[in-house]
């Protein structure tokens, strides 16, 4: 098959958006498909042959997001030229409505994943864009594209559950993003370094790795390690892996807690060495409530590095509570608890063989082999269809024709 891949943002950016597709394109082309992905310009990209970049304007959101120009001629110069039997598309605004224009120009069956729940994320655009109002009508503006693609992907049950619930009538699959080779190796000698290098004399090594974003809940657990440090002692450290334009926010709050010794701010980390950091930590903490699925907390389970972390979606399909981790309310004192009980030995040991099998579970090649069956039986519905339609169409000539 010849699969066209449209987004809104991409590598260099950092992001699961990038990751999800980087991953999926790689394993749908070692199955054999021709796979293209349009992206806009970003600073820093290279040129790589399987992606057409197409024009972005000078504003950049918050990450260093660019705001893409799907107007750009080359978009459909491009896609003509390619002869795509499928459009993959994964964002609903933008990119999104250039892919609904092109499948329906060229016949070719358009199907979307839901990555993001856009409504949380408006503040990016202006404080006075995160109202009520707002968010009611990007949820309606998202309820009728799905409903105009022949199928959606949703990252976990729960997103899948929430698409329905807000009146997807469209097929929707569940796809996570699944797991590089990548994410199941470490170098144990650069492991023991990070401890080594960031433990001094604790006697615990936590992680977090998410952008430093007000969607990613961080100030909250800044105070909830304050409160674990209140009834457990300082023996601890925090590494935050991930930039943003919280980071000095961020920096400060912890120093104004109380636990500035705690914690420590590294900022992006290449992906092939994150495996590592996972490996020399006891735990990953996460309080985010704004995802769709955690990318992050799979690939910490990947390493066997038990979570805990706030209720909510994305988590809740992923971290089996008592078994690999803990979901906690967002309560201070509930998850200082959780972290408390998970550093236990004979638990934490247990609980990390658990990751380790979760993680095994959901393998980028094995979600490509899902993909590839739903864009096949798209692709057979249609032709299906096709052929009805054109006999119909004979039977109505014979009929005029008397026959």
């Amino acid at each position: 098959m010849r699969i066209a891949m449209m987004t809104n943002n991409y590598k260099p950016v950092v992001g699961g958006v990038p990751i999800s597709i980087e991953r999926l394109a790689a394993e749908l082309r070692r199955r054999g498909n021709e796979v293209t992905i349009f992206a806009p310009h970003c600073a820093g990209e290279v040129p790589e042959p399987e992606v057409v970049r197409y024009r972005s304007y000078d504003r950049k959101l918050p990450g260093g997001v660019v705001i893409p120009n799907p107007m750009d001629p080359i978009i459909e110069q491009a896609f003509a030229a390619g002869e795509f039997d499928i459009i993959h598309v994964h964002h609903p605004m933008m990119i999104g409505y250039c892919a609904m224009y092109l499948g329906k120009k060229y016949g070719v069956p358009v199907t979307l994943t839901y990555h993001t729940r856009y409504e949380q994320y408006l503040h990016h655009v202006g404080p006075h864009m995160a109202c009520g109002a707002m968010r009611r009508a990007v949820t309606a503006h998202n309820r009728l594209f799905t409903n105009r693609c022949d199928l959606v992907f949703a990252p976990t049950p729960m997103i899948r559950d929430y698409l329905r619930e807000h009146g997807t009538v469209s097929p929707v699959v569940v796809l996570p993003t699944g797991l590089a080779q990548e994410d199941f190796t470490w170098d144990e000698k650069l492991a023991r370094g990070i401890r080594n290098q960031h433990i001094g004399d604790c006697r615990q090594l936590f992680c977090s790795v998410s952008r430093l974003e007000k969607e990613k809940n961080i100030p909250f657990l800044l105070r909830a390690m304050k409160r674990y440090r209140e009834k457990n002692g300082a023996g601890f450290r925090l590494l935050f892996l991930g930039d943003g334009s919280q980071m000095e926010a961020l920096q400060a709050e912890a120093e104004a807690l109380g636990i500035g010794d705690n914690v420590r701010f590294l900022g992006n980390i290449p992906h092939g060495k994150l495996s590592s950091y996972y490996r020399a930590c006891d735990l990953f903490l996460f309080a985010s409530k704004s995802e769709t699925q955690g990318i992050v907390l799979q690939e910490a389970m990947a390493a066997g590095l038990p979570v805990v972390a706030v209720e909510a979606s994305g988590v809740c399909d992923v971290v089996v509570d008592g078994r690999n981790g803990f979901r906690t309310a967002e309560d201070e004192d509930e998850f200082a608890a959780g972290v408390r009980i998970a550093t236990g030995a004979a638990l934490r040991q247990r609980m990390s063989a658990a990751a380790e099998e979760t993680a095994a579970g959901c393998t980028a090649a094995g979600m490509a082999a899902v993909a590839e069956d739903q864009y096949e039986a798209l692709l057979w519905e249609r032709r299906w269809a096709t052929d009805d339609i054109k006999a119909a169409k004979h039977k109505t000539l014979l009929q005029k024709a008397g026959w």
